[in-house]
């Protein structure tokens, strides 16, 4: 048995390694760049630059970047004055959060079930999921946002079990402070842990008075922060609802069991693990198992997971933010059920999950591997640079941007046709090239005249697979191939 077991950890060690080394190795080239990259990376360059939180391509909209909390640029723009502005430096971040969560997960996950068959098949569903490799590979905040709320949990459930009174307290404040960091991190988590209040009523601790006291300092140390930020962006919480409504921004991102439609709904390969998820849940809080509600990290994922599910809207890759505690929650609740045939039934249907999820990510692999050359940034870069000389000022889409930045120039992308945008345009940007696809390109076609083109496009795959797994618009947009016009004076 012991040789038996050897084999498995080392076989989730070997897992380990190559997902990393992958994930390192394709950081820049795993997705072009795209608006989320560009848009934070440009909010947290303005604030390294001029102080402010705005984004300098979006002129003369100039959002505002109090609509978003700060700390993931704040954190963003430190990188940027260590390393400088590029691909790789914005998804720097996001890569080694989602890493350590990974690797806390699949470690909690050994802890829970001292199971390596179960901690590999974690692993496994982990590594193959699509968003979250979407979110790893991506300028968001979605994992930095994970991360600190991860290691909130784990301190504050080891205070639990400290002898020392102060020291106990210490560690409960500073949990509440990590909670907070991803409150301010992704506003999104803030309203997903609504739901954790009821780990009054589910989760059965030692000393209920101990656990009762720790929460509410947890739980204090935890809001405190962000509202000082809400005082300080908006004037207090009123003015925050009041302000973000007017912008779409609260309207637009929360609302209630908005995400169990668009699940259903909107990404049908979602389905299985998302029913199965609702299935086991029912299940074990009606069965009411003792094993589970004793359990602190189970019942504060499930209940993240299902506040996510009820009151944040999910139109894009935010849903990486809680698929990690959503395979957790699938691994501890088929680890934890008595019957034999309940549990035979989970791990097959478990099984179909992954072989769905492998099903899903093996074309973007095979993309990569076929187009390997042409979609490095280094080599289009080269191009540009030959060709554009350094300060001029160039109309681009979200594809070009660093290059460009790193290249001195001054970057506008638009996003709307708009008439206070062609104003700007003509009398404080003064364009002198138009670089890749821009809703403003019609504007100046009596004025354009052809440079040339830049990249190479992409070998194409079959048509009819790349519909049937929602490949056919990475196809269409993962590649530098742009034509490049020159703007007459």
């Amino acid at each position: 048995m012991s040789c038996h077991c050897n084999v498995w950890m080392r076989w989730s060690f070997l897992l380990a390694a190559v997902y990393i080394i992958f994930s390192i190795l394709t950081v820049s080239v795993y997705q072009l760049p795209w608006f989320d990259d560009v848009y934070y990376a440009d909010v947290a360059w303005s604030f390294l630059t001029q102080g402010e939180f705005s984004a300098l391509i979006d002129r003369p909209r100039n959002t505002n970047g109090f609509f978003h909390v700060p700390l993931f640029m704040v954190l963003q723009a430190g990188m940027f004055k260590l390393f400088g502005l590029g691909v790789w430096q914005v998804r720097l971040l996001p890569l080694l959060a989602g890493l350590i969560v990974f690797m806390i997960l699949s470690r909690l996950v050994f802890r829970v079930t001292r199971s390596e068959k179960y901690t590999t098949l974690f692993m496994l569903l982990f590594i193959s999921d699509r968003a979250i490799n979407f979110s790893l590979h991506s300028g968001r905040m979605d994992m930095l946002a994970l991360l600190f709320v991860l290691l909130s949990i784990l301190l504050f459930e080891r205070t639990l079990k400290w002898q020392g009174r102060w020291l106990a307290t210490v560690g409960v404040i500073f949990a509440g402070l990590l909670l907070s960091a991803g409150f301010l991190t992704a506003l999104r988590m803030a309203v997903a842990t609504v739901p954790c209040v009821f780990l009054l009523f589910l989760y059965k601790p030692e000393c209920r008075s101990t656990f009762y006291c720790s929460l509410t300092i947890y739980g204090a140390f935890a809001v405190l922060p962000v509202m000082a930020w809400l005082w300080y962006a908006y004037g207090g919480v009123i003015g925050a609802y009041t302000t973000t409504s007017n912008l779409d921004g609260f309207s637009g991102h929360f609302g209630f069991l908005s995400s169990i439609m668009g699940n259903i709904f909107r990404r049908i390969y979602e389905i299985p693990k998302m029913l199965m998820f609702y299935g086991v849940i029912i299940y074990l809080f009606y069965k009411r198992c003792e094993i589970v509600r004793q359990n602190f990290f189970f019942c504060m994922y499930a209940l993240i997971t299902l506040g996510f599910i009820l009151f944040v809207i999910e139109r894009g890759p935010y849903r990486a933010i809680f698929f990690p505690f959503v395979y957790f929650s699938l691994i501890f609740a088929i680890y934890s059920v008595t019957n034999s045939k309940m549990k035979k039934l989970g791990q097959v249907a478990l099984a179909g999950v992954l072989a769905l999820n492998i099903f899903l990510s093996m074309p973007r692999m095979v993309y990569l591997w076929m187009n390997w050359s042409v979609i490095q940034p280094g080599k289009v870069a080269e191009q540009l640079y030959r060709k554009i000389p350094s300060g001029a000022h160039v109309i681009t889409d979200y594809r070009f941007y660093f290059m460009l930045r790193e290249h001195g120039c001054e970057v506008l992308i638009p996003r709307h046709r708009e008439k206070n945008i062609l104003e700007y345009v003509e009398h404080n940007f003064n364009p002198e090239y138009v670089l890749g696809e821009t809703p403003l390109g019609p504007d100046f076609s009596d004025r354009m005249s052809r440079v040339g083109s830049v990249g190479e496009p992409v070998v194409s795959m079959s048509s009819m697979l790349a519909r049937f797994v929602y490949l056919e618009p990475l196809m269409r947009g993962n590649n530098f191939n742009a034509q490049l016009w020159m703007l007459d004076k």
